[in-house]
Formats: C-alpha cells, sequence, structure tokens
C-alpha cells in the first residue's frame, strides 16, 4: 500500500506540473522571457515527463540541513544532462547552471537589509538581482560559515536544470519555489556562472590542437627514442649522439629507478624527508579544497570546528613541508657549490653565475610549463561535474592573464591573492632564493677554507637577520599576517640549508660523534620542541595577537629547520636509529625523484577531484585519510609519466646545451655517453 500511495503521489505531482498553471506562470512573465526560451517552455510545461525531469534535476526550495550550513544544492547533474528532447518544434535539450541561484538564508538570516547593503545591492529591488563571478566568489568566501558571530547571514547556493534556450533567471524561479508567488525577491538572486550542457567543451580552440599535438610529438619521440636505445643495446654499440636517448623511456626509467648506495657525497635521509613532505604537501591542500568552499558538505560547522582543534595540526601544519624544501634545497646548493669553489677565483665564480642561473631555470621550467599549458587549454575537457567549468574556466582565465609572472616566477609578490596554480608560488620562492645565493656563496668560499668558524659564524649571523627583519615588517608595516608567500618570510629556511651544507662539506671527515646517551637525549629534545610548535601554533591561530603571532611566525621556522639540521646530521653519521633506517630505505630514492613533477601536478589531480564531485560530501577524519590515498596514488602515477617525458629528457637537453656532456670520440668522431665503459671523463 505505501508502494502504491507513493506512486499516486508522484503522478499526481507530475499532472501538477503540467496542468496547474505552469504554462500560465511563464505567459505571466512572458515580458522577461526571450522568444526562443518561451518556445522551449511551452513545449516543456505541456509535456509532464519534460517538466518533471527538468524539475527533477534542479534543486528544491526548502533543502535538508539549512539550518547546519548545509548551503549548497547541486540538483541532479547527470539527469539534467541526459535531458534530450525532439519533436516538429525542434529540439531541447537540458541545460546545467550550477549554484546559480543564490537566496540569503531565511532560516540563518534575520538582517536580510544588511547582507544587501553590504555589496552594493538594492535593499527594495522590483525583480531578483544578478551577481556576477567576481562578486559571487567575494560573497561565497565571506558569507558561509555560520559559526562566525559577526557574519549573522549566510548565502544558501542552488542549482537549475533548465531548457538549453533558457537562463535560470529565466526558469530558475518556478523550479525553485513553485507555487509560492509571495516569496520575498530580496532574498533572491542570480549569478553570470558558467552553464553546461552536453555539447559544453567539446569545441576545441588553437591552444587546445597546439598542445594535443605537442603531446603526441612527446610521445612519438618516447617511442623512437627508446627503439634507437634497445637496438644500441642489443647490438652493444654506443648511441651516435646522446640526445638520441634523452626520450627514451628505458634510459630515463633506469635512472628513475636506480638505487644507488650509500657515499659521503650522499645524504640518503633527504630521500625520505621530501617524499615524505611531498605526502605532507598533498594532505594539506587536499584539506583547503574543503575549507575554500569548492565542494558541497553536508556538514560544514565540523569542518570549522575540525579546522579549530589541536588534533587538526597533523595536517594543517603542512606548511612546513615547504619549509623543509627550501632547507633541503639550500644545504644541497652549498654543499655542491662548495666542493670545487674554493679552488676557483672570485671572477671565475662570477662567469659562470649566468649558466647557475639558467641550469635552475631549465630544471624547473619544462614540468611546470607543461602542467601550464595543460590547465590553460585541456585540462577543461577531462572532467565534468556540477562545478567544473566554473572551476576549470577560472584557473585557464587566471593563468591566462598571469603568464609572465608564473614564468619570470615573480606570482608571489605581483598579485599573491590571484596566482596562478597557488601552491606554484612555492616555485617563484625557490628560484628568488637561488637567484640570491651567489651573494652569500661566493663569499663563503673565498673564506670558509682559511676562517671556517668567523665564515659559519657569519652565516648564522645572516640566519638571524633574515629572521628578524621579516618580524619587523609584519609587525610594523603589515601588521597583520600579510603576504605569506614571499620569499624573504623564508629565506632564514634556505640559509640554514646553506650555513649547515657549507659545515657539512668542510667537516664531514671530521665529524662530531654524540655519546649514545646524548644523542638519544637530543633526538628526545628535537621531537618535542617540534611537536610543541605544531601544537601551539592552534593556541596562536585561535587566540590571535598581533605581537605573539608575529614572535611564533619568526621563530616556528628557524626551529623547525635546526631540528632538521640535527636529525640530518645524525642520519648521516648512523646515529638516527630507527628514524634513519626508515629514511634511507631504497624505496624512497625512486619517490624521492619524483617528488618535485608530483609537487607540480598534485593540485591538479585535487582540483579535479573535487571539481567532479556531483554530490556533497560527509566531512571527517576518515574521509580524509581516505581521499589522501587516492590523490597520492593517482598523483604518483602521473608524476612517473611526466618524469620520463619531460623532467628526465631535459636534464639530459640541459647537460648538452651547457657542455657537461659535450665529448667526441677523437677517433670514430661519435659522442661519448656516459653510459658507455669507455667514456673518458
Amino acid at each position: 500500500m505505501r508502494l502504491f500511495g507513493a506512486i499516486l503521489f508522484v503522478f499526481a505531482l507530475v499532472q501538477n506540473c503540467r496542468s496547474d498553471g505552469m504554462c500560465d506562470f511563464f505567459y505571466n512573465l512572458a515580458a522577461n522571457i526571450t522568444a526562443p526560451c518561451l518556445k522551449q517552455l511551452d513545449t516543456v510545461c505541456n509535456n509532464s515527463t519534460l517538466a518533471w525531469q527538468m524539475f527533477d534535476a534542479s534543486s528544491k526550495l526548502l533543502t535538508s540541513g539549512m539550518t547546519y550550513s548545509n548551503v549548497i544544492d547541486y540538483g541532479n547533474f547527470p539527469e539534467c544532462l541526459a535531458i534530450d528532447y525532439e519533436d516538429q518544434d525542434g529540439r531541447i535539450i537540458g541545460k546545467y547552471c550550477g549554484l546559480s541561484v543564490i537566496i540569503v538564508n531565511i532560516f540563518l538570516t534575520p538582517q536580510t537589509e544588511e547582507v544587501l547593503t553590504r555589496y552594493g545591492f538594492e535593499t527594495k529591488p522590483t525583480s531578483p538581482q544578478t551577481i556576477s563571478r567576481d562578486l559571487f566568489e567575494t560573497m561565497d568566501a565571506e558569507l558561509r560559515d555560520v559559526l562566525i558571530d559577526d557574519v549573522p547571514y549566510v548565502l544558501s547556493k542552488y542549482s537549475s536544470c533548465v531548457p538549453d534556450a533558457c537562463t535560470p533567471r529565466e526558469v530558475g524561479y518556478f523550479y525553485l519555489f513553485g507555487h509560492l508567488p509571495d516569496m520575498n525577491i530580496t532574498l533572491l538572486m542570480y549569478t553570470d556562472l558558467p552553464c553546461e550542457t552536453v555539447n559544453s567543451n567539446t569545441t576545441y580552440e588553437t591552444g587546445d590542437v597546439v598542445v594535443i599535438v605537442f603531446f603526441v610529438v612527446v610521445a612519438l619521440l618516447m617511442i623512437a627514442s627508446t627503439i634507437y636505445d634497445a637496438l644500441c643495446q642489443n647490438f652493444n654499440t654506443a648511441p651516435y649522439h646522446p640526445l638520441l636517448l634523452s626520450f627514451s623511456v628505458l634510459y630515463n626509467g633506469k635512472k628513475l629507478l636506480q638505487i644507488s648506495t650509500n657515499t659521503t657525497e650522499q645524504i640518503q635521509c633527504f630521500n625520505g624527508m621530501r617524499f615524505i613532505s611531498m605526502m605532507w604537501v598533498v594532505a594539506f591542500h587536499a584539506v583547503s579544497v574543503f575549507q575554500a568552499g569548492v565542494v558541497g558538505l553536508e556538514n560544514y560547522p565540523e569542518v570549522v570546528e575540525w579546522d579549530q582543534t589541536w588534533t587538526a595540526r597533523y595536517i594543517l601544519s603542512g606548511l612546513l613541508a615547504v619549509d623543509t624544501f627550501f632547507f633541503i634545497s639550500g644545504f644541497l646548493l652549498a654543499f655542491s657549490y662548495l666542493k670545487s669553489a674554493p679552488d676557483q677565483s672570485p671572477v671565475a665564480q662570477l662567469i659562470k653565475v649566468p649558466k647557475m642561473y639558467l641550469h635552475r631555470y631549465l630544471r624547473l621550467t619544462p614540468s611546470v610549463g607543461v602542467m601550464y599549458l595543460v590547465t590553460i587549454t585541456i585540462f577543461r575537457f577531462l572532467g565534468s561535474g556540477p562545478t567544473w567549468s566554473l572551476i576549470a574556466n577560472f584557473m585557464k582565465d587566471a593563468c591566462k592573464k598571469k603568464w609572465w609572472e608564473f614564468f619570470l616566477y615573480v606570482q608571489n609578490y605581483t598579485d599573491p591573492d590571484n596566482m596562478c596554480v597557488n601552491p606554484m608560488w612555492y616555485l617563484s620562492a625557490d628560484m628568488q632564493m637561488f637567484i640570491l645565493a651567489p651573494l652569500v656563496l661566493i663569499p663563503t668560499s673565498l673564506f670558509i677554507r682559511k676562517h671556517f668558524k668567523a665564515t659559519i659564524w657569519a652565516l648564522m649571523g645572516l640566519t638571524v637577520l633574515s629572521v628578524v627583519i621579516p618580524m619587523l615588517i609584519r609587525y610594523f608595516v603589515d601588521e597583520a599576517a600579510g603576504n605569506i608567500y614571499t620569499a624573504h618570510e623564508r629565506f632564514n629556511n634556505f640559509l640554514i640549508g646553506i650555513t649547515f651544507g657549507a659545515f657539512m662539506r668542510m667537516k664531514k671527515h671530521k665529524p662530531s660523534i654524540f655519546s649514545s646517551w646524548a644523542n638519544f637525549a637530543l633526538w628526545v629534545v628535537v621531537i618535542v620542541v617540534s611537536l610543541f610548535f605544531n601544537i601551539y601554533w592552534h593556541d596562536v591561530l585561535n587566540n590571535y595577537d598581533l605581537l605573539k603571532y608575529t614572535l611564533f611566525m619568526g621563530f616556528y621556522r628557524p626551529v623547525w629547520c635546526s631540528c632538521l639540521v640535527f636529525m640530518v646530521y645524525s642520519c648521516y653519521h648512523n646515529q638516527g636509529g630507527l628514524i634513519q633506517w626508515f629514511l634511507t630505505r631504497p624505496a624512497f630514492q625512486i619517490l624521492g625523484r619524483m617528488s618535485y613533477s608530483m609537487y607540480v601536478l598534485h593540485f591538479l589531480v585535487e582540483i579535479y577531484a573535487g571539481g567532479t564531485l556531483k554530490t556533497n560530501v560527509y566531512f571527517s577524519n576518515y574521509f580524509l585519510f581516505y581521499n589522501w590515498c587516492g590523490h597520492i596514488i593517482v598523483t604518483m602515477i602521473i608524476a612517473f609519466f611526466w618524469v620520463l617525458a619531460f623532467e628526465f629528457p631535459m636534464l639530459t637537453i640541459d647537460k648538452y646545451l651547457l657542455g657537461d656532456d659535450k665529448k667526441s670520440d677523437k677517433k670514430t668522431g661519435t659522442w661519448c655517453f656516459k653510459r658507455t665503459k669507455d667514456c673518458s671523463e
């Protein structure tokens, strides 16, 4: 009987859509509806099945959870796009307009006029008002959280399924409210966000074709180079030219999968540190997608509450992973540079500086450059979902506007609030630190052998200055958090790495080995201090005071990197115990080599996962872990191919172009290649 009753209810509702005034409703608004839309609406409102499908695929008011900050409703995206009806009057397909209708939440918003006047809307409009995309993003960021006391209003965002000739403004009112003509229109607004049909994202622009051809050419180069490499190995002959193997999957795959033995020139624990830091970055950005309101959540208040608990620091401290990268970068630069630089004159070192910069640019740019091309072209074709077009087009537009800042690695300063692929600020800061590095390394190389202690003290003094100056800027100039993406904020991490790298280069054969008890005590201190700063971070953010915030943000990064100094030193001299054993596992050598490409790609993977969601999700720690596992695995798979296709080939080309591999065999006239045994150094 219950099933029969439900069937009768649905049948009555469908009939009501057709006969109980739907056509009259639209005809009364004909003056505000375009002729093509009115023609399609005439077909829809006289076809109960078609009307029901569009009504069913649209959001409804009221939705469950409105008083619990469930402020996003996607409707049914697949159902809307599946609508395809054709008769003698023409064809009608479903057009999905995600988050196209904005309602001032009447359950959470007693001050309706306040939200309107704050953003420049009419308080007594004669018709629903329109919100631009830029204003929508601002309002969405500010009016989402019901738990903030000084924001007494919340916007609820709904989605519409309309005929393809119509707009949500023409049709959405009826689908949302049905026969509620007395609904206060001051509460209702429309957005100009992009809509989507089954035919959307099917038109290829010139840039899309160029990028697709580029990928095809790279694939062909990889196939041809791999075949040539296989033939050389089969006939035991040296390659005629090193560039012929630059795209070989066999050659690059061997470099990627190679496991080297521990030597004094290698800091094996860095491999583990790099990959663990990379996993931390992925976890941090996975959470930021939910914090930013990119996806719909059933329990958004729980996200806010979770964010305000100290236990959340295990993910939210992920910014320290980037500080670890800066530390490692500074260390490796000094450790390698000071191997030969002290034997060279200042003039000889200065002459090599432009080549250093070019090396670095060619090292970083190919992988991230291809990612940029994907973002502004074919990325939008790779997915679909209620907010996919909005997100993909937003990233495309932002990157197109910021192209020169992106490739000059300056976007962390020029416009930090609107960067192209936000996590790429790290590459900008890293390049800026690298450019400044010769100012430190050249003087260090001139004095470190004869005046070792004085040089180390000088580097430590420079590090102290790099800590104090940003603190003064934050306290007296910014008087707030300021731009958190700047190089000068984190230059102390880089300098700590340089100082430690210089120390290890000069003293690696004369280590100061700690006693077992002293080593154990230092490990305890390092772990406790690291945990304390991460937990105390919660108090700093939730009980804001400018002085406390300035002091903490000034000291916590150098303290973290100082802890890393001891960890690396202890592991290098085989006193790291279980931590050393774990960080130096052979698998981390492979994963560490992939970490750069993983960093370049991980944000697109996470944006794709969020942008293609078609329903709201329930936030929990288990969901975060499950999500994180998927992101790591997918990012690793894509990064594996990215390394073979772009990163490693460019390393070979870079070495040849800048002279590192330009050695010719005088007897045979062929190019010498390092893989062959008879190649002299």
